[in-house]
Protein backbone atom coordinates (compact mmCIF):
# COMPACT_ATOMS: atom_id res chain seq x y z
CA UNK A 1 0.00 0.00 0.00
CA UNK A 2 2.67 2.30 0.91
CA UNK A 3 4.63 1.29 -2.55
CA UNK A 4 1.42 2.34 -4.52
CA UNK A 5 0.85 5.68 -2.34
CA UNK A 6 4.89 6.93 -3.00
CA UNK A 7 3.85 6.02 -6.88
CA UNK A 8 0.91 7.74 -6.81
CA UNK A 9 2.72 10.61 -5.63
CA UNK A 10 5.91 10.67 -8.12
CA UNK A 11 2.78 10.37 -10.91
CA UNK A 12 1.62 13.85 -9.69
CA UNK A 13 4.76 15.54 -9.08
CA UNK A 14 6.17 14.15 -13.09
CA UNK A 15 2.40 15.69 -14.29
CA UNK A 16 3.04 19.05 -12.48
CA UNK A 17 6.54 19.05 -13.95
CA UNK A 18 5.09 18.10 -17.33
CA UNK A 19 2.81 21.09 -16.62
CA UNK A 20 4.91 23.63 -16.10
CA UNK A 21 7.26 22.44 -19.11
CA UNK A 22 4.47 22.80 -21.46
CA UNK A 23 3.20 25.83 -20.15
CA UNK A 24 6.99 27.31 -21.02
CA UNK A 25 6.31 26.04 -24.38
CA UNK A 26 3.09 28.13 -24.81
CA UNK A 27 5.24 31.13 -24.63
CA UNK A 28 4.92 32.29 -28.45
CA UNK A 29 5.42 35.67 -29.87
CA UNK A 30 2.36 36.95 -32.11
CA UNK A 31 4.54 37.08 -35.23
CA UNK A 32 5.62 33.36 -34.53
CA UNK A 33 2.14 32.45 -33.95
CA UNK A 34 0.59 33.98 -37.00
CA UNK A 35 3.28 32.66 -39.41
CA UNK A 36 2.03 28.72 -37.41
CA UNK A 37 -1.69 29.37 -38.21
CA UNK A 38 -0.51 30.46 -41.91
CA UNK A 39 1.52 27.53 -42.57
CA UNK A 40 -1.07 24.44 -43.33
CA UNK A 41 1.96 21.94 -42.86
CA UNK A 42 2.17 22.63 -39.14
CA UNK A 43 0.67 19.99 -36.66
CA UNK A 44 -2.83 20.28 -34.73
CA UNK A 45 -0.90 20.65 -31.45
CA UNK A 46 1.13 23.84 -32.50
CA UNK A 47 -1.86 25.16 -34.19
CA UNK A 48 -3.46 24.86 -30.74
CA UNK A 49 -0.63 26.72 -29.50
CA UNK A 50 -0.61 29.43 -31.64
CA UNK A 51 -4.18 30.02 -31.47
CA UNK A 52 -3.66 29.87 -27.59
CA UNK A 53 -1.11 32.55 -28.26
CA UNK A 54 -3.57 34.42 -29.92
CA UNK A 55 -6.47 35.10 -27.16
CA UNK A 56 -7.01 38.49 -26.69
CA UNK A 57 -5.64 39.92 -30.33
CA UNK A 58 -7.76 41.92 -32.17
CA UNK A 59 -8.09 39.64 -35.40
CA UNK A 60 -10.80 40.24 -37.80
CA UNK A 61 -13.41 37.83 -38.72
CA UNK A 62 -11.77 37.66 -42.00
CA UNK A 63 -9.01 36.24 -40.54
CA UNK A 64 -10.53 33.23 -39.06
CA UNK A 65 -12.97 32.46 -41.70
CA UNK A 66 -10.18 32.49 -44.97
CA UNK A 67 -8.23 29.87 -42.80
CA UNK A 68 -11.65 28.01 -41.85
CA UNK A 69 -12.51 27.89 -45.51
CA UNK A 70 -8.84 26.41 -46.02
CA UNK A 71 -9.15 22.89 -47.53
CA UNK A 72 -4.96 22.58 -47.30
CA UNK A 73 -5.56 22.36 -43.79
CA UNK A 74 -6.59 19.07 -41.80
CA UNK A 75 -10.10 19.03 -40.78
CA UNK A 76 -8.88 19.12 -37.26
CA UNK A 77 -7.21 22.24 -37.41
CA UNK A 78 -9.99 23.76 -39.58
CA UNK A 79 -12.79 22.80 -36.77
CA UNK A 80 -10.82 24.88 -34.32
CA UNK A 81 -10.77 28.15 -36.89
CA UNK A 82 -14.48 27.70 -36.87
CA UNK A 83 -15.04 27.50 -32.76
CA UNK A 84 -13.04 30.91 -33.07
CA UNK A 85 -15.42 32.57 -35.84
CA UNK A 86 -18.16 31.21 -33.79
CA UNK A 87 -17.34 32.11 -30.23
CA UNK A 88 -15.38 35.79 -31.08
CA UNK A 89 -18.00 36.61 -33.62
CA UNK A 90 -21.45 35.05 -34.12
CA UNK A 91 -23.86 36.05 -31.43
CA UNK A 92 -27.16 36.75 -30.01
CA UNK A 93 -29.62 39.13 -32.57
CA UNK A 94 -27.74 38.54 -35.28
CA UNK A 95 -29.86 37.21 -38.63
CA UNK A 96 -29.29 34.12 -40.67
CA UNK A 97 -28.24 36.46 -43.52
CA UNK A 98 -25.83 37.89 -41.35
CA UNK A 99 -24.22 34.98 -40.56
CA UNK A 100 -24.32 34.13 -43.83
CA UNK A 101 -22.23 37.40 -45.24
CA UNK A 102 -19.96 36.74 -42.25
CA UNK A 103 -19.06 32.97 -43.46
CA UNK A 104 -19.65 33.10 -47.04
CA UNK A 105 -19.36 30.42 -49.33
CA UNK A 106 -17.51 27.48 -47.63
CA UNK A 107 -17.17 23.61 -48.01
CA UNK A 108 -17.16 22.79 -44.18
CA UNK A 109 -21.12 22.86 -43.12
CA UNK A 110 -23.23 19.63 -44.61
CA UNK A 111 -26.68 19.04 -44.14
CA UNK A 112 -26.52 15.88 -42.35
CA UNK A 113 -24.25 17.81 -39.59
CA UNK A 114 -27.22 20.08 -38.83
CA UNK A 115 -29.55 17.99 -36.19
CA UNK A 116 -33.05 19.65 -34.82
CA UNK A 117 -32.73 19.12 -31.01
CA UNK A 118 -34.20 16.97 -28.98
CA UNK A 119 -34.69 18.62 -25.26
CA UNK A 120 -33.17 15.60 -22.44
CA UNK A 121 -32.03 15.19 -19.19
CA UNK A 122 -28.31 17.14 -19.05
CA UNK A 123 -26.65 20.11 -20.07
CA UNK A 124 -26.38 22.13 -22.70
CA UNK A 125 -24.90 25.72 -23.04
CA UNK A 126 -28.71 27.00 -24.78
CA UNK A 127 -31.91 26.77 -23.69
CA UNK A 128 -35.17 26.83 -25.54
CA UNK A 129 -39.17 27.97 -24.62
CA UNK A 130 -42.17 26.50 -26.26
CA UNK A 131 -42.30 27.47 -29.50
CA UNK A 132 -38.49 27.46 -29.85
CA UNK A 133 -36.40 25.25 -32.50
CA UNK A 134 -32.70 24.66 -31.29
CA UNK A 135 -30.60 23.07 -33.59
CA UNK A 136 -27.00 20.95 -33.24
CA UNK A 137 -24.62 21.74 -35.62
CA UNK A 138 -21.51 19.65 -35.42
CA UNK A 139 -18.10 20.51 -37.15
CA UNK A 140 -16.45 17.64 -38.58
CA UNK A 141 -17.86 14.76 -36.86
CA UNK A 142 -15.39 11.80 -36.37
CA UNK A 143 -13.53 10.15 -33.97
CA UNK A 144 -10.19 12.21 -34.83
CA UNK A 145 -11.97 15.68 -34.99
CA UNK A 146 -11.73 18.13 -31.59
CA UNK A 147 -15.25 17.71 -31.65
CA UNK A 148 -16.39 21.19 -32.12
CA UNK A 149 -20.34 21.67 -31.82
CA UNK A 150 -22.52 24.70 -32.36
CA UNK A 151 -25.58 24.99 -30.72
CA UNK A 152 -28.24 27.79 -31.90
CA UNK A 153 -31.76 28.87 -31.08
CA UNK A 154 -34.68 30.42 -32.82
CA UNK A 155 -37.59 32.11 -31.33
CA UNK A 156 -39.79 30.38 -33.97
CA UNK A 157 -39.96 27.67 -35.82
CA UNK A 158 -36.80 27.12 -38.33
CA UNK A 159 -36.34 24.82 -40.84
CA UNK A 160 -33.10 22.72 -41.50
CA UNK A 161 -32.93 23.86 -45.04
CA UNK A 162 -32.76 27.74 -44.02
CA UNK A 163 -30.26 26.98 -41.01
CA UNK A 164 -28.24 25.33 -44.18
CA UNK A 165 -28.59 28.12 -46.10
CA UNK A 166 -27.17 30.63 -43.60
CA UNK A 167 -24.49 28.36 -42.46
CA UNK A 168 -22.92 27.89 -46.23
CA UNK A 169 -23.24 31.46 -47.08
CA UNK A 170 -26.92 32.07 -48.82
CA UNK A 171 -28.82 34.85 -48.02
CA UNK A 172 -32.65 34.32 -48.08
CA UNK A 173 -35.63 35.37 -47.63
CA UNK A 174 -36.40 33.58 -44.08
CA UNK A 175 -33.22 34.16 -43.11
CA UNK A 176 -33.26 37.85 -43.24
CA UNK A 177 -35.80 38.16 -40.04
CA UNK A 178 -34.33 34.78 -38.31
CA UNK A 179 -32.34 35.90 -35.93
CA UNK A 180 -30.40 33.92 -32.97
CA UNK A 181 -31.98 33.90 -30.16
CA UNK A 182 -28.96 31.85 -28.27
CA UNK A 183 -25.85 30.43 -29.13
CA UNK A 184 -23.22 28.22 -27.80
CA UNK A 185 -19.73 26.82 -28.88
CA UNK A 186 -18.22 23.67 -27.58
CA UNK A 187 -14.98 21.83 -28.55
CA UNK A 188 -13.48 18.54 -26.90
CA UNK A 189 -10.43 17.20 -28.08
CA UNK A 190 -9.12 15.00 -25.07
CA UNK A 191 -6.57 16.78 -22.86
CA UNK A 192 -5.32 19.05 -26.42
CA UNK A 193 -8.39 21.65 -26.22
CA UNK A 194 -11.02 20.96 -23.87
CA UNK A 195 -13.46 24.46 -23.88
CA UNK A 196 -17.23 24.70 -23.38
CA UNK A 197 -18.94 28.42 -23.84
CA UNK A 198 -22.14 29.88 -22.42
CA UNK A 199 -24.21 31.61 -24.71
CA UNK A 200 -22.60 34.89 -25.24
CA UNK A 201 -24.13 38.21 -23.85
CA UNK A 202 -24.07 40.15 -26.41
Amino acid sequence: MKLLYISFLCFLIAGCVSNKSFDAERVLSKDLALKILKNPKNTTEAAALAINTLKGEDLSSSFWVSLANNNEYSDDVRSMFIYEVFHEFVHRGMTLNDVASLLGPNSWIKTDNIVKMVWRSGLYPVSADSGDTAYVITVFPGDSSPHVVIYLTFAKEVSQNVIYSGLSGVATKEGSDTSIKEIGVSALRGNLLQLRTLPRAN
